[in-house]
């Protein structure tokens, strides 16, 4: 299966350096004043290209893909191993646990606490690795001190210690090892300081992942910066080409209404000329004919005034155009702006809920871990509590056995019966093949005690007893007689017994739930 690329091949690949920005080297020598300039030479040449501002170089959109893939690996293979390192050390915790629940008890300590001593400490030693762990990978740079250290280093020394006293210190004296058992100190140490090494390479592993992710988000703010620094030129150049726009038709209505007044101009002198011309008409034509001179002058008074009162009119109609176009022009302009911005808060938006998105989802990633982290613990002691129940019941059931009345039968069944089945037939058995019978029944008969607690409390009589084993009714209730005395007897039998008693009731238990 495969788990991802390893920190240091991540680290050799070529998409994974951050950006370099070429910043221009200032010169450190005295400048050349204009009365004694440098000569042209290749070598000055050379040093004023390398003088000159250097592009600044951002990451492409593929760099930054990889980077974003390469972050999501290294975050993986970090998890799966600190899964691993507490998968193993769960494990170890189990072994430790024993070995010093058994050097407690040795010590005075009651069983029903002892247990807890190991448990606490290695909770204490599990909880500042796995801590340890998580600022590692969150914290840059982020190395383990002070009260951390200490409490890491005394809680595997207090479980080590424990684990592996009884080799040290075979003889119950303390001081400098003189008997020392080397197999027992081996055993007794291998998977505390197993754990301890582990959870130091899972701590450097954390440490070398969080360096190399820090390098590959380096990559990505630089293809974002990138990406920045293209939006801003781009609004740069559409403001550059507006602004030109704009001066362009400022200058052209400035023409328009040049061109307009120069008309107009040109209109009245023609006017004026004109009219003087007609003037002089007018006065040749009086002196011709005094009585056509004042009609034709009341005529042309007629006419100048309406000449006049159309050039007015004209004169405001291209006024009213003229500002009316650069009306227009103003507003066409200020559309357009306003387009551009709100498309640029837009894309601002959109990149903002993306981000909230991204968010929300390694908060939902982080809560289903803790809730699966909870799930395990609660079947895992679901499972403490069965097992304490089924203990207890076993020990019930016991005690109820001993205080019932035994009732001890003799071997005179062997007389009476012993070759004759429940049906009357006369079987031909050895002595040895009916003491095989006897003693298989006397065990099934003590099992159903142990399971039912009692004597008084088995859910058959002793002739279907006796059925089972193709028996008649007396044989059965001696073999269920011989069993309660064994029971009380025989501490290796019993101990025997209900072990079989446990198992049958796990059985069925197992059957009771698959069905």
């Amino acid at each position: 299966m495969n788990t991802g690329p390893s920190p240091a091949a991540v680290q050799d690949k070529p998409h994974t350096t951050a950006p370099t920005r070429h910043v221009p080297a200032q010169p450190t020598g005295p400048r050349p004043t204009s009365a004694a300039k440098a000569p042209h030479t290749p070598a000055n040449q050379n040093q004023q290209a390398e003088r000159a501002p250097q592009p600044v170089v951002y990451a492409t959109k593929k760099e930054a893909e990889l980077a974003r893939r390469d972050i999501d690996r290294l975050n993986q293979l970090a998890d799966r191993n600190q899964n691993w390192v507490m998968g193993i050390g769960a494990v170890a915790l189990i072994f430790t646990i024993t070995n010093v629940t058994l050097f407690a008890v040795d010590h005075g300590i009651p069983l029903y606490i002892a247990w807890i001593l190991d448990l606490v400490v290695n909770a204490a030693l599990v909880r500042v690795l796995y801590t340890d762990g998580r600022l590692a990978l969150l914290i840059p740079g982020y190395k383990p001190a002070g009260w951390s250290l200490a409490l890491r280093y005394f809680a595997f020394t207090a479980t080590w210690a424990m684990n592996a006293w009884t080799s040290l210190f075979p003889d119950g004296h303390f001081g400098i090892p003189r008997h020392v058992d080397p197999a027992g100190l081996l055993l007794h140490s291998a998977l505390p300081i197993l754990v301890f090494v582990m959870a130091e390479y899972s701590s450097h592993n954390r440490k070398r992942t969080t360096d190399q992710v820090t390098k590959l988000q380096a990559v990505i703010d630089s293809y974002e910066e990138g990406v920045k620094a293209e939006q801003a030129a781009a609004k740069a150049e559409a403001d550059r080409k507006r602004e030109a726009e704009d001066a362009r038709r400022r200058e052209e209505d400035e023409r328009r209404r040049r061109e307009a007044a120069e008309e107009r101009e040109r209109e009245r002198e023609a006017e004026r000329l004109r009219f003087e011309r007609e003037t002089k008409l007018q006065q040749l034509e009086l002196e011709r004919q005094q009585a056509e001179v004042r009609a034709a002058a009341a005529e042309a008074e007629a006419r100048a005034a309406a000449l006049k009162a159309n050039a007015e009119a004209d004169a405001v109609a291209a006024a009213e155009k003229a500002r009316a176009e650069a009306e227009a022009a103003r507003i066409a302009a200020e559309t357009e702006a306003t387009i551009t911005k709100q498309r640029a808060e837009y894309e601002l938006q959109q990149q903002a809920r993306r981000d909230e998105e991204e968010r929300q989802r390694q908060e939902e990633e982080r809560r289903r871990a803790e809730e699966a982290e909870r799930k395990r613990r609660e079947a895992a002691e679901q499972l403490r509590r069965e097992e304490e129940e089924r203990q207890r019941k076993l020990r019930e059931a016991a005690a109820a056995a001993r205080t019932t009345t035994p009732a001890v039968s003799t071997a005179q069944d062997d007389e009476e019966d012993g070759n004759v089945t429940s049906d009357g037939d006369v079987v031909q058995m050895s002595r040895q093949e009916r003491h095989a019978l006897q003693e298989r029944a006397i065990q099934e008969a003590a099992v159903e005690l142990v399971i039912w607690g009692g004597k008084e409390a088995l859910p058959f009589t002793t002739a279907q007893f006796g059925a089972r084993f193709d028996r008649k009714p007396r044989w059965g209730g001696l073999r269920i007689n011989d069993a309660v005395a064994r029971l009380e007897s025989d501490p290796a039998f019993k101990a025997k017994v209900e072990e079989l008693a446990l198992k049958r009731m796990e059985e069925s238990h197992g059957r009771a739930q698959n069905g």
